[in-house]
């Protein structure tokens, strides 16, 4: 599983590289369908993920960067961490890199597979992800919203990238993309990369292999957590 987490973060990086690169040569002729539509602003192209042990956590942070946005004193100390360990932060609400000010609602998964706990929820420009393990750490899932393209790139450039096995299930009226993909020292499957749209909102999980294609799909179902 640790091969996917690999591809994903070095996906998610080339895709900032992409995107600070694609605003600098931007045309009036840019297309709606543009892969690049919803990215932050380019002086925000360098930031790193914050980590909050919980829902609770990242809220709190939440109010409290849009209660200081725009004051003069506008630095505010927010725990940040996995799990049992967390650490305070200075952070600037104002610039607020990782937009944590413009998060209203989150989606979270509504089924964890058996044996997995929450171990932290990841924002990224300005998006929240939930992470789970077991408690060795040996086995992982992930759940995220995905912004900075479109349903149509989401679902159909998805194959012929290298993936061991390539499906398409249907449940409850949706299409969700199975990716297989190999441990490079086994060469056995390791897990799988979900890919799915609902509401013309784009998703994606990764799981580790052993589970049923009915669990999996359960842990793609979510619900719509709204920050208070």
């Amino acid at each position: 599983m640790k091969l996917i987490k690999i591809i994903l973060c070095f996906l998610v990086l080339l895709l900032f590289v992409t995107a600070c690169t694609a605003q600098k040569h931007e045309t009036d002729e840019g297309a709606s369908d543009s892969v690049y539509m919803n990215l932050p602003d380019e002086s925000k192209c360098y930031y790193n993920p914050l980590y909050f042990s919980d829902e609770a956590a990242l809220f709190e942070a939440i109010r409290e960067v849009k209660e200081k946005e725009g004051e003069d004193d506008d630095t505010v100390i927010i725990k940040i961490g996995r799990r049992e360990e967390s650490y305070d932060e200075y952070y600037d609400a104002t610039y607020d890199r990782n937009d944590l000010a413009s998060i209203s609602e989150c989606y979270r998964p509504s089924y964890i597979p058996e044996g997995l706990s929450l171990t932290d929820v990841m924002v990224s420009r300005g998006v929240a992800s939930y992470c789970y393990a077991n408690d060795d750490g040996t086995a992982t899932a992930f759940f995220s919203l995905v912004i900075g393209t479109t349903p149509e790139k989401h679902m159909n450039e998805l194959f012929g990238r290298g993936a061991m096995s390539e499906r398409i299930l249907e449940y409850n009226g949706v299409e969700y993309v199975f990716l297989g993909w190999m441990n490079i020292y086994t060469y056995e499957l390791d897990g799988y990369s979900i890919h799915w749209v609902v509401d013309g909102k784009c998703f994606i999980a990764d799981i580790e292999a052993g589970y049923t294609d009915e669990e999996m799909l359960a842990f793609c179902q979510f619900e719509v957590v709204v920050v208070e």
